[in-house]
């Protein structure tokens, strides 16, 4: 009876299990370079969203904050009315609105515009308002934009009799940006940069302090807006402890709704206001 030969080249136990924990420790590298891309993946898609958003929405309310007070039968040469006076009738496009709110710390714009040319602004996309309900951007009541953390704006005007149609500045050479803190009253009543220096930052005093004479709002001549937008979802590992300045609104740490976890993004913009002096 032969007996039966043993294979010389065959693997121990020994040198199975080494093979297995190689192949699991390559497995497990694979797997969490896989799970990193992809959490890199999902939160670039986030903030590219969330920048899209943010922009948009900045467009649109540039777009229509441009074209407040415009009113064309007031400037057109005709005699629009059939009464005898070229340029004697009016829309009365303006500003109606500039208010912020500081118990809650929500800012509101209103204003109308004549785009239908005919001495009126009583259809519904010539009187408009932006607001902020919760984290939803809304104009007229209709949302345009989600997971706007908070929404500014303020006020330069002209009211100097020299004619030389420049906004007025403060003792320190700075354009005064103001808002209407006593709201209904349609008076500029609080300046925001409280030191004088030109910038509009965490140094000021949030809220802003108090003008020594009202401003009505008729003598806006320029807006500055801020937006600040976040992600639609926290992003895990991510914490976010700045302090961002909103207008009159300090939004960061301190607010008790704060969620470090997201991402946020803050565009700002001045606009001239075409139709309103300047």
């Amino acid at each position: 009876m032969k007996a039966i030969p043993t294979n010389p080249k065959g693997f121990t136990l020994f040198e199975l299990l080494v093979a297995m924990a190689a192949g699991s420790v390559v497995m497990i590298a694979i797997y969490a370079a896989y799970i990193n891309h992809s959490r890199s993946h999902v939160t670039q898609q986030l903030v590219v969203e969330m920048q899209q958003n943010a922009r948009a929405a900045m467009s649109l309310i540039k777009r229509e904050v441009r074209m407040m007070g415009y009113d064309p039968v007031a400037s057109d040469g005709v005699d629009n009315d059939a009464t005898g006076g070229i340029d004697d009738e009016t829309s009365g496009a303006g500003i109606l609105e500039a208010e912020y709110q500081n118990a809650s710390g929500i800012s509101t714009i209103r204003f109308t515009a004549d785009h239908s040319y005919d001495g009126a602004t009583d259809d519904e996309h010539e009187d408009v308002v932006y607001t902020l309900v919760g984290t939803q951007l809304q104009r007229n009541g209709q949302i345009v934009a989600y997971d706007i953390e908070a929404l500014g704006f303020a006020y330069a005007f002209d009211v100097d009799t020299d004619d030389d149609e420049e906004l007025d500045q403060s003792a320190g050479g700075n354009i005064i940006w103001a808002i209407d803190k006593n709201t209904g009253d349609t008076k500029l009543d609080s300046f925001l940069d409280t030191n004088d220096d030109g910038i509009i930052d965490e140094n000021d005093t949030e809220g802003g302090s108090n003008m020594a004479t009202q401003i009505d709002i008729g003598f806006i001549r320029a807006v500055r807006i801020w937006l600040l937008a976040r992600t639609r979802h926290p992003i895990p590992g991510h914490t976010d402890n700045n302090t961002y300045v909103v207008g009159a609104n300090h939004r960061g740490p301190a607010d008790g709704d704060w969620d470090p976890r997201r991402k946020r993004v803050l565009l700002t913009t001045t606009i001239y206001c075409r139709n309103m002096g300047i």
